[in-house]
């Protein structure tokens, strides 16, 4: 006689299915309470150079050769060898770095270390790498397997992330950009390193765009996954740039800076500006303006009154952040 009520064929694999599935996304899941959290106690951040560039993953973007390599190469022998970056900035972490410089040979970076009086003592600590395959074919497990075999690395330079960035699969552009930041961090985190990416920004603002962040190339998801975002702003040829941190733990920041053959230092008299919600809309106007913008402009661009636009502007100006022409403003340059 048939048995009644037989689980219908396959009922109780499917069960199964869906229990273990579940099993296996609460594994490492842990819910922390509001108090918990609160008893818990944090070491306080470390500065890869104090009061300006933050442990964590740091995305450094500007134009073409704007200088950004140089910046990437002085922070390097900053941690390597206690030097103080832009004449200003002191590190808190000393060991190795390891240097992605993927677009510049040997010979190039050869001359650059001579003109930095890169110290032997010291140069041994500087791992140079200027090949290496992209992510999702093997970079992964080339940088698990240095971090790994070296616990002396301190910081990791990707210089330039288009080097190692994944050729698109189709997918959505905003999940691949993030996806490429994350991958790295994911693998720097875990040995307690941090990370220097160089990138480039667009040729052109975007159309009605303000936010400086519009102009990395790409998606926002690659400033969506860094800790910390700094763009670089200059023009090319030319022995002045700005520097504008966004930060995950700093203020937002900008400070002018100045070129002394292949070396950065802080421009001359210049003090840095604190970025405060007052002053960001000013700041963001005129870094993503093509040309020199007066205070009438900005003023109805961000829809505050001229009085008020024009006495942030002096005070942007004074900070050197900004360069004033016949009553207009562009980023110091």
């Amino acid at each position: 006689m048939k048995e009644q009520n037989a689980p219908a064929p396959g009922g109780a694999e499917k069960e199964d299915t869906a229990e273990g599935s579940l099993k296996r996304a609460l594994q490492g899941i842990r819910i922390v309470t509001g108090k918990e959290l609160l008893a818990k106690e944090f070491p306080p951040t470390e500065y890869l150079a104090q009061g300006l560039i933050a442990s964590g993953t740091t995305l450094l973007c500007g134009d073409p050769k704007v200088g950004k390599s140089l910046v990437a190469l002085q922070l390097a022998l900053c941690i390597t060898e206690g030097s103080i970056l832009f004449g200003n900035y002191e590190s808190q972490i000393r060991g190795k770095v390891l240097y992605f410089c993927l677009e510049d040979g040997q010979k190039r970076l050869n001359k650059r270390m001579k003109e930095l009086d890169v110290e032997d003592e010291w140069a041994d600590n500087l791992l140079i790498v200027n090949k290496a395959p992209r992510l999702g074919q093997g970079f992964e497990d080339v940088l698990e397997s240095i971090l790994t075999d070296d616990p002396d690395i301190m910081l990791v330079i990707i210089d330039p992330l288009v080097q190692i960035r994944p050729i698109s699969g189709g997918n959505s552009p905003y999940r691949e950009d993030y996806a490429a930041i994350q991958s790295v961090r994911t693998i720097l985190e875990a040995h307690g390193v941090s990370g220097l990416i160089v990138h480039h920004l667009r040729k052109e603002h975007g159309t009605g765009e303000t936010s400086p962040l519009a102009r990395i190339s790409g998606t926002q998801g690659l400033a969506g996954a860094a800790d910390h975002i700094f763009i670089m702003a200059g023009v090319r040829g030319k022995k002045a740039a700005t520097l504008h941190r966004i930060s995950r733990d700093d203020d937002e920041l900008a400070i002018g800076l100045e070129r002394e053959g292949v070396l950065w230092n802080l421009a001359g008299d210049a003090v840095s500006v604190t970025l405060s919600p007052a002053l960001r809309p000013v700041y963001d106007c005129v870094a993503t303006s093509e040309k020199p913008i007066g205070p009438t402009e900005i003023a109805r661009i961000i829809g505050k009154s001229k009085g008020t636009v024009g006495e942030q502007c002096k005070t942007l100006m004074k900070g050197g952040v900004f360069d004033e022409f016949d009553g207009k403003y562009a980023l110091a340059s």
